[in-house]
């Protein structure tokens, strides 16, 4: 199976995927909205705190599920980093 990550922007909240994940479920697909916000106290950059808690959340999937990364505004060119936190295979 695959699953569809939508990834917010570090500017908006989830949200903004919520919708489109709903209507993926009920077509039948796998489909997760994870939720992060950086912490400016930390010492980590924010881009480093959101991919750790992308992949706290995508955790409990199986580590050889695909996963198709869908990004929004800014969250695109940290998508590199998003998918590195993870071990599952990327599909697209």
């Amino acid at each position: 199976m695959t699953t569809w990550v939508f990834v917010h922007s570090p500017l908006c909240g989830p949200a903004t995927w919520q919708p489109v994940a709903d209507m993926f479920r009920k077509r039948g697909h796998a489909a997760r909205v994870p939720d992060f916000r950086s912490d400016e106290q930390l010492d980590a950059p924010a881009w480093r705190q959101d991919a750790q808690m992308i992949a706290a959340q995508l955790a409990d999937l199986p580590q050889d599920e695909a996963l198709v990364w869908i990004a929004h505004s800014g969250a695109g060119f940290r998508l590199p980093a998003y998918r590195a936190a993870l071990p599952n295979p990327a599909a697209g």
